[in-house]
């Protein structure tokens, strides 16, 4: 089995999945999107209206289950989908988009600054408006280098910092005000870059913090106050040493300031990394040493708590994970703290009402659930919530393979720390509707775990093997080391002896009380045992005399008669060198099998009494026969024409379903179908990886598993069928999966739909449908322009009596007057809307 293994940043997308599809992409499920946004999203601000987030930093095209969010995406509280601003914000290059933003608390205008030459098709020159509807640019504005920006809440001055001379044609140190109309200076500003900024509404303060040792010409270091006519120090300059101090984030609270950053001295007093001023004086907040990661980077305040993030990292009696609580007394975990990837950390936080919004690039879960890059912790519950919304119930990183339980359910094995909304290291359970873990997941020393393989005995017991080193019980014991192979049996975690030498375990089967693992590897204390070994259930044997093979196995075999089969990348089995790629254990020694393939075999698998095998060959014994192939116990035999470098299969029923290089009968070629006995269809537009810029390339596949009428693929991607589907997908080829979305358990008393939201929109809008229970048959909902020419059908399906939502792109559409009608039988509905691009 070729594994694909190159990590995915999680992208996510706009309302919803409409987007360009293939014939055939209607049978993929559009639930695996992921709660959050794709690659490493640091900016975030927060509608005070209605709570409402936007999202923003680096280059990414998609957000939850929304596509074509082109680097700044909202999250809409009321529905709890992510939805695209237009066409979004755009420059010449990759990089950081987005550096600041802020929303107007009067009408929920939203200011973006950063690194942007374009916003919805406007030409803007790094900040840009956006009001719900359109974009547009913010005065000549010149270029500036925006860091910060914050909106005095009572007549909506915008207040942006950064590093930068002039505004326009108004020279403006660093610092500058926008009225609507006009920008202009605040004093003669501040000779050095401005990062944060924050405006206190009861005494009409602006607070500005960065690392400068002038502020209107005064000798003011790291935090200075503007009171709208003249800059003054907050009681005294910051220090580093004897160097000007630097201050990352300033928050005002109940008539308090809190401010973190790099500074070791307030005025002549000691104060480290995180303070706070009562108007009279500064104070230290408790003890934190962040020496060693030059403080934090955001901080907040709710009630009489103050919370900071950064990339700080404690363990010990109270381990502080990247955030960090102050109760009045001393530093607390917030809700157990977050988890993620090598540089996560805390960039930016936000309040609305006793929420803490953090924006957390490289973050996969909290302590207890799913969410990339963004999340929600209620002050009030102490309990997490994630940016998601129906439909995302993806995985954040790759997976290595999947086995069907004798429960039902898909137990999925790989690299990643979350699937859907459930924190699961390592391993993971699918029972169709929702994933949770399977105790408490993986570790590997102190390290995430990274299983390559998994097994299912009939009995419910779970093998795993790769990167691994012990299981977490739920109770959060850990089970004995053992190195490389576990098992979970009876609610717990156990070893399997001492374990094996390496985490080359690429394949694990199950004959009776005996489990076979095949890979690269020796076993603990038995050198002599390599890349086969057998476990009795109390100790590790070898699988004949000696090493069997003289390379990697990929993949293990149990025929019906009991005999064990091996593919892979040897060259000689039992020392005899014409027995290549494929080998059979009988019991008392090995042969070839039948045959002899002339190249990797990746995938070995019976249906019935047949034996299929998949890989890099063209020929097996002298005959032509290209990718994969079967043995009826006589003779080999084809699969079809135009196949080549099968990675993976499995069947449903009699129709196969592959990925590799398969041509099909137009001679075109694809990377995932199935064969009916007599074609090869492909999967519509199949898997794909979504890279930040929008480019697309194939997805890898580790594993296809079937369940019922469902095909399950898992691996290395985050399209499925033009969808968000991160890692894990579902293909059904009987049925049309819905993009309609259950908004809320009602039954409605009439039949209706809402008007579309927003209105006048650009492109993206939503609607409202209240089904009720008088509605017979077909719904439908359909688009038409100002002529009567259908645009769009959106909904054409039996639909439960409830209310629901579904979304429309008219990104391929001119601007204009629509018209869009619902109707069940009898029943209809039309009601018009306003396309403006």
């Amino acid at each position: 089995m070729k594994i694909f293994l190159q990590f995915i940043s999680l992208a996510i997308l706009a309302p919803h999945f409409l987007f360009a599809q293939a014939p055939g992409d209607e049978h993929w499920d559009y639930r695996f999107g992921f709660p959050g946004t794709s690659y490493y999203q640091y900016v975030i601000a927060v509608d005070p209206r209605n709570g409402d987030v936007y999202a923003a930093g680096e280059q990414f095209t998609m957000a939850g289950t929304a596509r074509t969010t082109t680097n700044i995406a909202k999250w809409t509280r009321s529905t709890g989908y992510w939805s695209a601003l237009g066409t979004g914000i755009t420059n010449s290059s990759n990089g950081n988009f987005a550096d600041a933003m802020a929303v107007d608390p009067r009408n929920g205008d939203l200011y973006v600054g950063g690194t942007f030459t374009t916003a919805g098709g406007v030409s803007v020159k790094n900040i840009a408006k956006w009001n719900g509807t359109s974009w547009s640019a913010v005065g000549n504005s010149n270029g500036i280098d925006v860091k910060a920006i914050t909106i005095n809440p009572v007549n909506g001055d915008v207040y942006v910092g950064g590093s930068f001379s002039t505004v326009g044609s108004v020279s403006a140190a660093n610092i500058a005000k926008w009225n609507g109309t006009a920008w202009s200076a605040l004093g003669s500003g501040i000779n050095s870059n401005v990062v944060t900024l924050a405006y206190d509404q009861s005494t009409n303060t602006l607070y500005a913090g960065g690392l400068f040792s002038t502020a209107g010409g005064k000798p003011i270091q790291g935090l200075a106050k503007w009171n709208g006519s003249d800059w003054d120090s907050v009681g005294f300059s910051f220090y580093k040493g004897s160097n000007a101090g630097r201050v990352y984030a300033v928050c005002v609270n109940g008539g308090s300031v809190y401010v973190t950053g790099d500074f070791t001295k307030i005025g002549s007093s000691t104060i480290n990394y995180v303070a706070a001023w009562n108007s009279t004086s500064w104070s230290q907040i408790g003890t934190i040493d962040l020496s060693s990661t030059g403080g934090a980077k955001a901080i907040a305040s709710i009630g009489s708590e103050v919370f900071i993030g950064g990339n700080f990292n404690f363990s010990g009696v109270t381990p502080l994970a990247f955030l960090a609580r102050w109760d009045g007394a001393q530093w607390l975990p917030v809700g157990g703290g977050i988890t993620g990837y090598a540089s996560t950390r805390v960039e930016e936080m936000a309040v609305y009402g006793d929420e803490l919004l953090i924006a957390a690039p490289q973050m996969s879960a909290t302590a207890t659930i799913a969410a990339k890059n963004y999340a929600i912790y209620n002050t009030t519950t102490q309990q997490w919530s994630s940016l998601g919304g129906n439909g995302t119930q993806g995985i954040d990183n790759y997976i290595r393979e999947m086995a069907l339980g004798p429960d039902g359910n898909v137990y999925i094995v790989g690299g990643f720390k979350a699937a859907g909304y459930s924190a699961s290291p390592g391993i993971a359970k699918w029972d169709g509707t929702a994933w949770s873990a399977v105790a408490r997941g993986m570790v590997f020393g102190s390290s995430a775990p990274e299983p390559r393989s998994i097994a299912i005995a009939p009995n419910g017991d779970i093998y795993v093997g790769g990167k691994l080193s012990q299981g977490i019980n739920n109770d959060s014991s850990k089970s004995a080391l053992s190195y490389y192979i576990l098992k979970y049996s009876g609610g717990s975690w156990q070893g399997l002896g001492s374990g094996l030498d390496d985490d080359d375990v690429n394949s694990i089967v199950i004959s009776g009380s005996d489990v076979y693992v095949g890979g690269n590897f020796r076993v603990s204390g038995n050198s002599k045992i390599r890349y086969i070994a057998k476990w009795n259930g109390s100790a590790w044997d070898s699988v004949g005399i000696g090493t069997p093979v003289n390379g990697a196995v990929n993949s293990l075999a149990v025929a019906p008669n009991g005999d064990l089969y091996a593919g892979g990348n040897f060259s000689a089995t039992g020392g005899n060198t014409s027995i290549q790629y494929l080998a059979r254990w009988n019991g008392i020694t090995w042969d070839s099998a039948g045959g002899v393939p002339n190249g990797t075999v990746r995938k070995i698998a019976f249906k019935g009494s047949d034996l299929y095998i998949a890989g890099d060959f063209s020929q097996i014994s002298g005959n032509t026969i290209r990718g994969m192939a079967k043995w009826n116990g006589t003779a080999w035999d084809t699969i079809s024409s135009g196949l080549s470098g099968i990675d993976e299969f499995a069947f449903q029923g009699d129709t196969l379903f592959a990925a590799g290089t398969i041509t099909l009968s137009d001679a075109s070629t694809t990377k995932l179908a199935y064969w009916d006995g007599t074609t090869w269809t492909a999967l519509g537009s199949g898997l794909k990886n979504e890279n930040q810029t929008g480019s697309q390339s194939d997805g890898g596949v580790n594993g296809i598993v079937a369940v019922g009428s469902d095909i399950y693929f898992c691996g290395v991607f985050n399209l499925a069928g033009n969808k968000p589907s991160y890692n894990f997908a579902r293909w059904n080829s009987g049925e049309t999966i819905s993009s309609v979305r259950k908004a809320s358990n009602e039954i409605p008393s009439s039949f209706s739909i809402s008007q579309n939201y927003p209105n006048p929109f650009n492109p993206v809008t939503n609607f409202g449908l209240r089904i009720s229970p008088q509605t017979k048959g077909m719904v439908s909902l359909k688009v038409f322009d100002v002529l009567g020419r259908e645009v769009a059908t959106l909904v054409n399906e039996n639909l439960l009596p409830g209310t629901y939502e579904v979304s429309w792109n008219a990104g391929n559409h001119p601007s204009g007057v629509y018209f869009y009608r619902l109707q069940s039988g009898e029943f209809v509905e039309t009601k018009r809307m306003m396309l403006l691009k």
